[in-house]
């Protein structure tokens, strides 16, 4: 299982008592699901640690350590703590950590914590692993992000085995490639077969045997098996298949829905020739030999097989078996052979034995004409054939697909592997490309062919309106709808639930500035903090002129003793490090009798035209984004109780907060992260993140009374 969580409480920091509470649950949720106990797993545990468990510094240490304690109990000190950091440094830790985990389940062997030399005291008789071999069963897994997500998951060994290949079946199709008899040897790390050596090679063969060791050890059947079978590991089984096939026909309900479950049809009962076809289909598009290829492997899983791949072996199979467009066609949906065969046999008797539609909605004929009904995309007959040629051109740019390979009807997600986040970059091409205006009702899922794309920018440009798909597919389920299906009741668990997950394209539209709220700030002070442009420096004048007492707050990292107070006209201007802590101190002290009123945020401006070479990424760092979160500690108690605070970051990134640009340094962009998170804390002040175009910095003055305005 798998735990994502989120300890944001702290710019670098873990919140040991959050990670502590979700490290409970998780484990707790994990023997709730699996019937196991905490407590007679933890000698059989190893635990891969995010902290390499040096000195506790307040970071991810500590959390470990009270995660395990609080957790575990008096049954910590049996798991094994492990961790590769002390071999690879941080940078490659957590991809690292994931291989070796799962490769000390198999093997049995787990490294030694390297370079550990001052043992952490809060470790107390916490085991750390010596390397060497340790009978473990299970793993759980820690990896942290900087003051943010948490990701927890848990492993269980099934096998004893590094095994990843069939020796038998190899030797069979290199018997067959060679139409002899061969001999398999391992030579400089390479599978060598000699063909009848005995009576071909003069001097034998060269290299070791190839050894295969078995498996020692089998899945632990006292698992529960509350959960969905494809959460649960596959265990090996002596069985015959032809024996589990029939055990499975004969549990098997006549009629199901569609599922990740094994498919209602088994494979002994499709006609040889079609499984063959499939197989052959198979092995054409991906080289395997076919006697490699079994039905119920996971496409993806077990053969390799990704989505772009499978689409083009079920347009294959679509095209042989003369099978109807199917709009519902999902590949998830089928993830092995047998669930593509199983469809196939049914869309084949769906086609053949088409029924009557419903008395209510008569059509013309007896005979329902599949292709008439729903499952041709909309029509195309009074679109311009630009606009087929400019799209296809666009998808082509996207995804590297040869041309003639798009089909306008092919589902883009389903049929050509074409996610959510690439279909949004296209659409987005294609709204440039046509200038179609915005349109605050768009959804992709609505439009999952390009056939639909096309229709919807043809009717934007002003075509006729075109039929909408949500019609034709209700008739179309009253046309092909099986019987047996209709009087299916499903379970709870096959009860298809609608995601309530949603992605937006961010769309753009320019401010009104005739929208103008001014507040009214006389007699209190407002912090600005300094940029390149003077844009800081000209906000201070307006607002002193206007009866607002400015401070001139200058963000920089070359201060190493202590901040300096200066003084330009009525202006104070304090210049600090924002990544000294004790500076920041300071200025709290300093701004303690003042009533204060907000903050405007200029130093992100300081990045536009700046490239990251110029100065480091440290620096801006610490200018954009550690000195805002460091005055907003200094001043959060001030702005708790106002009604007319505001806090206000300005960028300079493209006028479109880098949604229309290229060429940036995107780093302003953190400091309206930064904006927009205490506005949600403090919804009772103004929080305004403002993206300028970057032409409108030479012209301080004018951009700043814009922007007070």
């Amino acid at each position: 299982g798998a735990h994502i969580g989120n300890s944001a409480f702290h710019p670098t920091r873990l919140d040991v008592t959050h990670v502590a509470s979700t490290f409970d649950e998780f484990v707790t949720d994990m023997e709730n699901r699996w019937g196991i106990d905490r407590h007679e797993i933890a000698p059989k545990t190893t635990f891969m640690s995010h902290e390499p468990f040096t000195p506790p510094r307040g970071g991810s240490a500590a959390a470990e350590i009270e995660s395990l304690r609080g957790t575990f109990k008096d049954s910590a000190e049996s798991l094994i703590i492990t961790n590769t950091k002390g071999f690879t440094g941080h940078p490659m830790g957590v991809g690292v950590e994931d291989a070796t985990g799962l490769y000390g389940l198999a093997s049995g062997r787990l490294p030694p914590i390297a370079n550990f030399q001052q043992p952490d005291p809060a470790l107390g008789n916490l085991r750390l692993s010596e390397g060497g071999e340790y009978d473990v069963e299970y793993m759980l897994r820690h990896a942290a992000g900087f003051g943010s997500q948490i990701a927890l998951t848990m492993f269980k060994r099934i096998a004893r085995t590094l095994n990843r290949v069939d020796r038998d079946s190899v030797e069979k199709w290199a018997n067959l490639q060679a139409g002899d008899d061969v001999e398999l040897r391992l030579l400089k790390r390479k599978l060598v077969a000699y063909i009848s050596p005995d009576e071909s090679l003069i001097g034998g063969v060269e290299g070791s045997e190839w050894q295969v060791s078995a498996q020692d050890a089998q899945p632990d059947s006292t698992l529960s098996t509350t959960i969905s079978p494809k959460s649960v590991p596959s265990p090996p089984d002596e069985t015959p298949k032809q024996e589990v096939k029939e055990e499975i026909a004969e549990e098997t309900p006549s009629a199901v829905l569609a599922s990740q479950t094994a498919p209602e049809i088994t494979v002994g009962e499709h006609p040889e020739d079609l499984e063959q076809q499939v197989v052959e289909t198979v092995a054409k598009h991906t080289g395997y030999p076919t006697d490699f290829i079994e039905l119920d492997q996971d496409l993806e899983g077990e053969l390799g097989i990704d989505t772009v791949k499978q689409a083009e072996i079920m347009a294959d199979l679509r095209e042989i078996f003369s099978l109807p467009v199917d709009d519902s066609f999902q590949l998830r949906e089928h993830p092995t052979l047998n669930h593509m065969i199983s469809y196939i046999v049914s869309m084949g008797e769906g086609s053949e034995e088409q029924q009557n539609p419903q008395e209510e909605q008569p059509l013309q004929s007896n005979t329902v004409d599949e292709e008439s009904v729903g499952s041709n995309p909309p029509s195309l007959e009074n679109t311009d054939s630009d606009i087929e040629s400019a799209v296809l051109s666009i998808v082509v740019k996207h995804t590297g697909y040869p041309e003639d390979f798009l089909e306008l009807d092919q589902d883009l997600e389903g049929e050509l592997g074409i996610d959510t986040v690439k279909q949004a970059e296209i659409m987005a091409d294609c709204r440039e490309h046509f200038s179609l205006p915005v349109d605050e009702s768009f959804q992709l899922r609505d439009y999952p062919t390009l056939a639909d794309m096309i229709s919807y920018i043809d009717s934007m440009r002003g075509g006729e309106p075109v039929v909408t798909r949500d019609s034709g597919l209700e008739e179309k389920e009253i046309v092909t709808a099986k019987p047996e299906l209709e009087t299916v009741e499903p379970s709870p668990s096959e009860t298809p639930v609608e995601s309530t997950v949603r992605r937006w394209v961010v769309e753009v539209e320019e401010a009104d500035e005739s929208e103008a709220h001014p507040i009214d700030m006389a007699g209190s002070y407002i912090i600005v903090t300094d940029d390149s442009w003077g844009l800081g420096n000209a906000i201070c004048e307006q607002l002193e002129s206007s009866g607002s007492e400015a401070v001139r707050l200058m963000l920089d990292p070359s201060i190493t003793s202590k901040i300096k107070i200066e003084k330009d006209g009525e202006i104070d201007i304090i210049r600090l490090d924002p990544g000294n802590q004790d500076h920041l101190s300071q200025f709290g002290e300093i701004l303690t009798d003042l009533d204060i009123a907000g903050v405007i945020h200029t130093a992100p401006c300081t990045l536009a035209g700046i490239a990251w070479a110029e100065v480091t990424s440290q620096q801006q760092t610490q200018m954009v984004c550690h000195g805002l979160f460091g005055v907003l500690q200094q001043i959060d108690a001030k702005l708790a109780n106002r009604s007319d605070g505001i806090v206000c970051s300005i960028s300079a990134l493209d006028g479109r907060h880098g949604n229309g640009g290229y060429r940036f340094n995107p780093l302003g962009a953190g400091a309206h992260g930064i904006v927009k998170s205490f506005g949600r804390e403090r919804p009772n002040i103004r929080a305004r993140a403002i993206d300028v175009a970057p032409e409108l910095l030479v012209n301080a003055d004018k951009l700043a009374a814009t922007i007070l305005r």
